[in-house]
């Protein structure tokens, strides 16, 4: 029962990563500070910071942040992520700066934060072309959560935005999410001044520069010039997104002797990537997520909007289920754990003739029938790609990993794919990773990141390359207009529609609702797990159920993938099933003695509980279909109009599967990143 509410969702961004862009010593000459400094090449944004003298243990510093009047707003998170880290927000108001600092406890709108104090310096402009806020932070290198390293070089992160603010005059205004959002190490140990230069600087006075070092910036009047050129190192294969589909298809192209890059936009997870706690991150939801459907013949058939070259799953299912096996008793000890609501769902389902059977043992037994929920546990810790096939991957030479990399688009050349666009400036010249010859690009970004990858590069609707082209920084990476692809990207979504019903019974142990499972948790239970990972904590929980209902993927005006059309009974043949479904579930719940519905009350019916669900929460995560095979990628998953002899782009993630599996999609996705490993490798022309 893990993974409803246990991990709860920090980013981990506090450490510095090898690929991460570092900060040199630079001074600006309008103000003489001396900055450990940094420019983002992408939105040619500068940010620096220095300061007092390590030996005198200070709380503050002084920073500066020059960018383009392009950029509405532009924030620094000191912890390297938005969650629990304090956020210093800046943007122009007329000729002058405004600024707050920020605090957010989730992926909501960050309220100001009471324990710093920001004082805007003389030397701050506005002008035709850029802005620039040099600010003085006090209070500032220890926060709710967090602190600064101050001999050390932590990882920050940056976030520009070209959408203005809500109210520019206001410190408290509101915002939407940023545009954009990157990463550099920031050498702190290096950035501390003498005593007397830091007092002179944060009163607003000027001292006699030492020597400088420039930081890169193509286009900023008040930075400096270039740093050395990095030349970026070219790949057979790079595969943007490392969940599920990406990790399973880096492995066999490795595997096959190809170079292989895999990135991923979020970091660490388990222990095997180096994680502790961590959302985003490697292998996505599937991290989260252990149950483990076997797909069926039914999931994989033409019916199901399937290839008839894709129906013979089954020597592709079966490579999966080597790597990954299946197990209905997770626990070391062979016991099954907090069984007492399975004993009663039995009593519930049996007087309606359902059999009960080994759930993986029988896929395709799917008619009035039970089981232990099938989970891909391994000597009683969570499987999955990332204990499997990431580990024989990282073994290789012709393998590299790199998290914390945002993808941008694909660089195109008509119809040829020479690389794709990052925010890691430390992988090649402006962010850009190139292809050998004959390279390819693969996107396993997921239901939401292939789509906007596709949209940025010039690939789907017109509406949608529209709201790129209204993006001036992501415009500029498009190709020529005559060089789009029209699909029909973002379309054919679906999801499950969730709807709880909330039962009570005497004999179920609900475990403290996992409420402080991780922190608190009973003595007993973590002592065993931690012996021989048997016990309670060898578990997770289960759900699923199937749709016929579509809806439509898209992005929004600061390039965020959205859903433009919930998926939920868009088809309302599917809301008369689910009702018909639980009033069937329900037939046998008084004959079950203690067993009580709550949710619904016994004053509300099924049809009107249904029909008044909050819509908001009806999402499984089981996002399909945004890039379906047949009408967005081509039987060997290329992107349909990417058909060249040199260089093309496919698609290995959920947004292929042309409609939801009868299970949890996991196991449907992983068997087809293995069919599709196999179908890429056998096509001619490549690398």
């Amino acid at each position: 029962m893990l993974a409803r509410s246990l991990l709860r969702a920090l980013p981990l961004f506090g450490a510095a990563f090898k690929a991460l862009a570092q900060t040199t010593s630079w001074t600006d000459p309008a103000n003489t500070i001396t900055f450990q400094a940094f420019t983002d090449p992408v939105h040619n944004v500068t940010y620096g910071a220095v300061f007092p003298p390590l030996s005198a243990n200070s709380t503050e510093f002084i920073g500066e942040i020059v960018s383009p009047v392009a950029n509405a707003w532009v924030g620094i998170a000191l912890a390297g992520a938005m969650v629990d880290s304090l956020l210093l927000v800046a943007w122009p108001n007329g000729n002058s700066i405004v600024s707050s600092p920020r605090y957010a406890t989730d992926y909501i709108q960050p309220t100001w934060y009471n324990g710093a104090t920001l004082t805007t310096l003389p030397s701050s402009t506005v002008n035709a072309t850029h802005w620039k806020w040099v600010f003085r932070c006090q209070n500032c290198t220890v926060w709710n959560g967090g602190s600064i390293n101050l001999n050390s070089a932590p990882t920050w992160a940056w976030a520009v935005s070209t959408i203005p603010v809500d109210t520019p005059s206001s410190a408290n205004s509101t915002f939407v999410e940023h545009t954009d959002f990157g990463f550099w190490g920031e050498i702190v140990a290096e950035a501390h001044a003498s005593a007397s230069d830091y007092a002179t600087w944060a009163s607003g006075g000027k001292v006699a520069p030492t020597s400088t070092t420039s930081v890169s910036s193509s286009t900023t009047s008040t930075s400096t010039s270039a740093t050395a050129t990095v030349t970026g190192t070219p790949y057979d294969y790079i595969i943007v997104g490392a969940g599920p589909g990406g990790i399973i298809t880096a492995d066999r192209l490795s595997q096959a002797g190809k170079k292989v890059l895999l990135l991923e936009r979020g970091g660490p997870s388990t222990g095997e990537t180096g994680g502790t706690y961590n959302a985003p991150w490697a292998n996505g939801t599937k991290q989260l997520n252990r149950l483990y459907w076997i797909p069926t013949d039914q999931d994989f058939s033409t019916a199901n909007g399937w290839p008839s070259a894709w129906t013979n799953h089954a020597p592709y299912t079966a490579a999966l289920q080597a790597r990954l096996p299946s197990t209905d008793h997770p626990s070391t000890d062979g016991k099954r754990y907090l069984e007492q609501s399975a004993t009663v769902v039995a009593q519930l389902l049996a007087p309606q003739g359902y059999r009960n059977i080994t759930i993986n043992s029988s896929p395709d037994s799917k008619d009035h029938v039970y089981g232990n929920s099938a989970f891909d546990f391994i000597n009683g810790k969570r499987g999955g790609p990332v204990a499997t096939y990431l580990q024989t991957a990282l073994a290789r030479t012709n393998f590299v990993y790199k998290d914390y990399v945002y993808v941008s688009n694909v660089v195109r050349n008509g119809s040829t794919i020479t690389g794709v666009k990052t925010n890691d400036t430390s992988l090649g010249p402006n962010g850009v990773i190139p292809l050998t010859k004959n390279g390819r690009v693969i996107l396993s970004a997921g239901s939401y990141g292939s789509p906007r990858i596709l949209f940025q590069s010039g690939i789907g609707p017109a509406d949608m390359i529209s709201v790129v082209e209204g993006n001036a920084a992501a415009a500029a990476n498009l190709p020529p207009t005559s060089q789009y692809i029209t699909l029909p990207v973002g379309e054919n979504v679906s999801d499950n529609p969730s709807i709880n019903l909330v039962f009570t019974h005497p004999s179920i142990d609900a475990y403290e609702n996992w409420a402080d499972v991780w922190s608190d948790p009973r003595p007993a239970d973590a002592a065993q797990y931690l012996k021989d990972q048997s016990g309670v904590f060898a578990g997770a929980s289960p759900k699923s159920e199937g749709i016929t209902s579509r809806g439509r993927i898209g992005i929004n005006a600061a390039l965020t993938a959205l859903p433009l059309v919930n998926p939920w009974f868009t088809d309302p043949v599917d809301k008369t099933t689910l009702i018909t479904a639980i009033n069937d579930l329900l037939t046998t719940v008084y004959t079950v003695p203690g067993l009580t519905l709550i949710t619904p009350d016994n004053k509300t019916s099924i049809v009107d509980y249904v029909n008044n669900y909050d819509p908001g929460n009806l999402d499984s995560n089981h996002w399909v279909g945004s890039n379906s095979i047949g009408s967005v990628v081509d039987v060997n998953t290329k992107v349909i109009g990417t058909n060249n002899l040199l260089t093309i782009k496919f698609v290995v993630d959920a947004s292929i599967i042309p409609a939801l599996p009868t299970g949890n999609p996991h196991g449907t996705l992983m068997s087809a990143a293995e069919q599709a490993a196999a179908k890429i490798l056998a096509l001619a022309g490549g690398p």
